[in-house]
């Protein structure tokens, strides 16, 4: 559960970071890739 919300927070942060959910989604699947 902690690792889920972790994960969600730096998601969130990326999301933010970069203005862009397609980075965000591409950083995603590089973690779970």
């Amino acid at each position: 559960m902690l690792l889920t919300v972790l994960s969600l927070r730096m998601l969130h942060h990326d999301i933010v970071s970069w203005g862009s959910m397609d980075g965000a989604l591409v950083h995603c699947s590089e973690w779970v890739g």
